[in-house]
């Protein structure tokens, strides 16, 4: 299996992993000083650049405190790119408490140093991701 097979391999995973909120594997796969960007989503709770495991944990918590319900409704689409893996999804969320339902994109470049995630940059839309990673939407 290529560096790129195993580096969407892992991205799937994490990714199931997320949908069940769970996290074990994903911390094995991200790196100890790992980036989580996440400026672009606009939400004044959130939008930071996170750093290290606990950074990553802090982001997560507070973004899963918001949701009753995360259902992925259109992918996920996993495309190797170098180092990296452009990751693309379409999720409908239940507010908790609220009850509001937001459809959203979620948009992920992983970038891969010694078969662990260094970093990871969010983007709000599918046309941002691949401009950012040098693809034609």
């Amino acid at each position: 299996m290529s560096h790129a097979e195993r580096n969407v391999k892992a991205v799937e995973a994490i990714f199931n992993e997320f949908t069940r909120r769970e996290s074990d594997l994903t911390f094995r796969t991200f790196d100890d000083e790992i980036t989580w960007d996440a400026r672009p989503l606009n939400v004044p709770a959130l939008s930071a650049v996170y750093h290290g495991h606990d950074g990553v944990r802090a982001f997560w918590r507070t973004w899963y405190d918001a949701w009753e319900r995360i259902d992925v409704i259109e992918g996920p689409e996993h495309i190797p790119h170098g180092k990296q893996v452009v990751s693309w999804h379409r999720q409908r969320n239940l507010g908790k408490g609220s009850g509001i339902t937001v459809e959203q994109e979620g948009c992920f470049i992983w970038t891969f140093e010694n078969g662990r995630v260094v970093r990871a940059a969010m983007f709000l839309t599918r046309e941002d991701l691949y401009r950012a990673a040098g693809l034609e939407p």
